[in-house]
């Protein structure tokens, strides 16, 4: 694809996804000179179902709100995951996506963990390629700065009851973004509170993880953290006594 590099740039389109361009980009609202984190949006995101055993074709749409029941199962029972991946403007021009292999196969241990359905790797890869490719003017060109992808999925199935989805939806949607830490930070070495247990989740990107971590943050005046579990435990005591 021209002007889009990935580690598969030389693997043919396979999944061509049909595409409703926005009617006016929102891209003059944005400087680029001043972003924050996660507070802007590109002008379109990829959206693709799953029901009766098999993903659709999917489609890009302009970005905005999903219509969504509440009685849907991620919103009660927790399925719902989601990937980190960025993609960087060359000093040639042209745009790279970084690691799009390994982040699919992160992806696919978390679904696999959490129940859900394997995605299709053409839809994937194919929908990052189109869907940045139409929205690669908000990829930005200053140094540590980079077009951030976010894809998520979550289950949509709509009744009571804990069990497992059998109705998911895919939406990959990005957004520029400066250097996440642009600046040195404070760290809290957390002891008590765990994100993660033998025999649990602690692997997989799913939102509960996230959410059980805000408690010591809000504790700790949003230092991040770093947690040591089981045998480096004492680790984290004797770095505390430091400290002090």
């Amino acid at each position: 694809m021209d002007g889009l590099n990935s580690q598969n740039e030389n693997m043919a389109t396979i999944h061509k996804i049909p595409v409703q361009k926005i009617k006016e980009s929102k891209i003059a609202a944005i400087d680029f000179g001043k972003l924050e984190f996660g507070k802007y949006m590109s002008d379109h995101m990829l959206v693709a179902k799953y029901s009766n055993g098999q993903w659709s074709q999917g489609e890009i749409v302009p970005y905005g709100p999903l219509q969504l029941s509440p009685n849907m199962l991620a919103l009660h029972y927790g399925q719902s995951v989601f990937e980190g991946m960025k993609a960087f403007r060359m000093k040639d021009g042209k745009i790279s996506i970084f690691r799009i292999q390994k982040h699919f196969e992160r992806l696919q241990r978390t679904l696999n963990r959490m129940c859900m359905p394997e995605l299709p790797y053409s839809l994937f890869e194919e929908g990052l390629k189109q869907l940045i490719q139409l929205d690669q003017q908000f990829v930005p060109d200053s140094e540590g700065s980079s077009l951030y992808i976010r894809p998520l999925l979550f289950a949509t199935e709509e009744r009571f009851g804990v069990k497992i989805s059998e109705e998911y939806l895919f939406v990959i949607m990005t957004g520029p973004v400066p250097p996440f830490y642009p600046k040195p930070i404070r760290v809290k070495i957390e002891d008590h509170y765990s994100r993660a247990a033998k025999g649990g989740t602690g692997t997989a990107k799913c939102a509960g993880n996230y959410g059980g971590s805000f408690m010591p943050l809000k504790l700790h005046g949003n230092k991040a953290l770093i947690r040591y579990y089981g045998p480096t435990f004492r680790m984290s005591l004797i770095l505390k006594n430091r400290e002090r």
